[in-house]
C-alpha cells in the first residue's frame, strides 16, 4: 500500500457558497448590529473549518494499492487496472473521485462507490476494489501513476486532494495478427499462445538434449514418465533444434522513399509512422506464426548506421519473448540512410545466411539501394519475401525476381493492414510454405 503525499485543501462549490454567505452575514451583522447575522456568519465559519479538518484527517488515513491484470500485452488487447483503496479510522470518509495518470497525462476522473466493512473495536475500515477496463493503444513501455484521490467531508463543503505514487509499468507488444498456422485464440490469450508455440518447436529434425521440469503448456507427449516416477514430479524431454535451414525475420528500421501515398507532396509524418507501426506488427505476427509451426527462426532488427543490428536465434519461449519485447520498444531510425547499409550485413554470408535459407523482410518502404541489396541476396540462393507496409508497396506487390545463378528468388507483397498481411502470408505459403521452399532450395 502506498501512502499519500500532503493533502491539498480547497472548497467545493457548496463550500464557496457557504463561505460567501458567512462573509455576507458577518458584514451585515457588523454594519447593522444585528447579532443574529453575526452569530450566523460565525457559526457558518466554524462549520467550514470543521469540515476542512474532517476532510484533511480523512485524507491522511487512506492507503491505495494498484495492480495490472497483465504486465505484457499486444496492442488493442483488453486489460484492467485494479485499485484497492482502504480508509481506516473511527470516522473514515472514503474518497469520492479518483484521477489516474498514464505517461504523465491525467485520465478522465472516476467516481468511486461507498462500500463499508467493519472490523476491530469501534474502528471502521472501508475498503473499495476498483477495476478500470482499458485497452493498450500505444506500443512500447507505458508507465502508470501517480493517482489523485479527492476526499470530501460529510457536508461536501471541503475537498482534500491527495497524490499517491501507485506506480506500475506495462509493456505493450505490437499488434499480433493471427495467420494461417496460428490458432485464432491468439487474440484471447496472447501470452499462453505465444509460449505454446515456442514449446512445440521440437520436431523430427530435433535431437534430444536434456530433461527438465514440466512447465504448464508443455506438450504432454514430451513427458518422460520413467524419470518423472523416479524424481516424484513431472519432467519432460528437451530437444535441440537441428533444422537444416532457418527463416530470418528482418525488421527494417529505416524508412525508404517508398513510404508516400504517391502524391506529389511526398510522404507525410503520419504516413511514415503508420507504415512503420504496421511493419513492426507484420514482423511480430510472422515471428509468432513461424514459431507456432516449429520452424527454426532468426530475428534481426536493423539499427542505425554505425550500430550493429540486434540478432539472435529463437529456439525457446524466452527467445520469442525477447524478440517481441524488442519489437515493443523498437523505433525507426532518426537519420535517413540507405537501406543497403544494413541489409547487406545482416543477411550476408558473414551472418550465417546460406543458399536455401528464407529471409522475410518487414519494411515500411525500401529505397533503390535496399531493393538492389535484396536482389543480390536472392542471387546467392536465398529466398527473399518482402512484406511492404508502405502505400507504394502495392505497385510492386506480387512481383517475383529469380536469382541470377541459383534457385533463390525475391517475392514482394503489399501488407499495409492485417487483411493484406494474411493474404500476403497465404500467397507466400505461410510458415509451412516457407519451410518447404527452404527445404527444396537446400536439396538443389
Amino acid at each position: 500500500m502506498a501512502r499519500s503525499r500532503a493533502a491539498t485543501l480547497r472548497p467545493t462549490g457548496a463550500g464557496w457558497a457557504t463561505i460567501g454567505f458567512c462573509g455576507f452575514a458577518l458584514a451585515v451583522g457588523r454594519a447593522t448590529g444585528i447579532t443574529e447575522f453575526l452569530f450566523g456568519g460565525l457559526f457558518g465559519g466554524i462549520v467550514v473549518v470543521l469540515c476542512a479538518v474532517a476532510a484533511k484527517v480523512s485524507a491522511r488515513s487512506v492507503e491505495i494499492d494498484r495492480a495490472l491484470s497483465r504486465d505484457r500485452v499486444p496492442m488493442a488487447s483488453p486489460l484492467r487496472s485494479i485499485f484497492t483503496v482502504s480508509t481506516t479510522g473511527r470516522f473514515p470518509w472514503p474518497p469520492v473521485v479518483m484521477v489516474d495518470h498514464i505517461d504523465g497525462e491525467a485520465q478522465p476522473s472516476r467516481l468511486l462507490a461507498d462500500p463499508e466493512t467493519r472490523s476491530g473495536s469501534g474502528a471502521r475500515t472501508r475498503t473499495e476494489r476498483v477495476e478500470i477496463p482499458m485497452h493498450a493503444a500505444t506500443r512500447g513501455l507505458v508507465r502508470f501513476g501517480p493517482v489523485q484521490l479527492v476526499h470530501r467531508d460529510p457536508l461536501a463543503l471541503m475537498a482534500a486532494t491527495t497524490t499517491h505514487p501507485a506506480p506500475a509499468t506495462l509493456l505493450v507488444l505490437p499488434t499480433i495478427t493471427p495467420l494461417g498456422t496460428m490458432s485464432p485464440a491468439i487474440g484471447a490469450q496472447p501470452d499462453a499462445q505465444l509460449r505454446s508455440g515456442a514449446r512445440r518447436m521440437a520436431n523430427r529434425n530435433d535431437e534430444f538434449e536434456a530433461l527438465r521440469e514440466y512447465v504448464e503448456g508443455d506438450d504432454i507427449r514430451l513427458v518422460h514418465w520413467a524419470a518423472s516416477a523416479r524424481v516424484g514430479q513431472l519432467v519432460v524431454r528437451e530437444f535441440e533444434h537441428r533444422s537444416l535451414h532457418r527463416t530470418l525475420v528482418v525488421v527494417d528500421t529505416g524508412v525508404g522513399m517508398g513510404v508516400g501515398t504517391g502524391d506529389s507532396n511526398g510522404p507525410t509524418s503520419d504516413d511514415v509512422d503508420s507504415a512503420f507501426e504496421q511493419a513492426v506488427s507484420n514482423a511480430a505476427s510472422v515471428l509468432v506464426d513461424l514459431v507456432d509451426a516449429g520452424e527454426a527462426t532468426t530475428f534481426i532488427v536493423g539499427a542505425q548506421v554505425g550500430v550493429s543490428p540486434v540478432r539472435f536465434d529463437i529456439d525457446s519461449p524466452s527467445d520469442l519473448d525477447r524478440a517481441l519485447d524488442t519489437l515493443a520498444t523498437v523505433a525507426r531510425d532518426a537519420v535517413p540512410a540507405s537501406s543497403s547499409n544494413w541489409i547487406e550485413g545482416p543477411i550476408g554470408r558473414a551472418h550465417g545466411v546460406t543458399g536455401g535459407d528464407q529471409v522475410v523482410v518487414c519494411t515500411a518502404g525500401l529505397d533503390r539501394d535496399g531493393v538492389a541489396a535484396l536482389s543480390a541476396a536472392a542471387s546467392t540462393g536465398v529466398d527473399v519475401i518482402v512484406l511492404d507496409a508502405s502505400r507504394s508497396g502495392a505497385s510492386r506487390s506480387g512481383a517475383s525476381t529469380s536469382g541470377a545463378s541459383t534457385s533463390g528468388a525475391m517475392r514482394w507483397f503489399s501488407a499495409t493492414d492485417a487483411d493484406q498481411l494474411r493474404d500476403a502470408w497465404t500467397a507466400a505459403g505461410g510458415a509451412v510454405g516457407v519451410h518447404a521452399a527452404a527445404s527444396r532450395a537446400g536439396r538443389r
